[in-house]
């Protein structure tokens, strides 16, 4: 058995079925269809992060509350609420580092970390600071020309 036949038998019908629907399908297509009569579920409002306050807005050290019809899902499942399309595409270019400065745990493990180094610190007063010798200085010099400064 030849496909040729079978596809030419579809065509036709198909070809059979427009001609048949004539000029005025095209104008049915044209206006719009009446609405249904059911009532369709209204769609749930969105919760986002940050109390559906604009995260782009926050970024910049603003707080605007949002209705969160603007949103994003970020691949952890957050949605973030934007006031407009313009400030969610700003967002969106630079995305993991503007969700970076809001993350809580991010910010809980930074001062983590600044609270143990500034433990680790030693206390150096500025009578002690005036008063180390010629071979600290030295050193010291040494120390910061081949240390990471940051």
């Amino acid at each position: 058995m030849t496909r040729a036949p079978i596809l030419s038998a579809v065509a036709a019908a198909l070809l059979l079925g427009l001609a048949a629907a004539g000029p005025g399908a095209a104008e049915d297509a044209a206006t719009p269809a009446t609405p249904a009569t059911t009532p369709s579920a209204t769609p749930a409002p969105v919760k986002g992060e940050f109390d559906n306050s604009c995260a782009m807005g926050l970024t910049e050290g603003q707080t605007i509350k949002t209705d969160c019809s603007v949103n994003w899902t970020a691949p952890d499942g957050k949605v973030y609420c934007f006031s407009s399309e313009k400030s969610k595409d700003t967002f969106l270019k630079n995305a993991e580092a503007n969700i970076a400065v809001y993350d809580r745990g991010f910010t809980a493990r930074v001062e983590a970390m600044f609270l143990a180094d500034l433990a680790r610190c030693d206390v150096l007063s500025k009578e002690r600071w005036s008063r180390r010798g010629v071979l600290d200085r030295i050193g010291e010099f040494f120390f910061f020309l081949f240390s990471e400064n940051y």
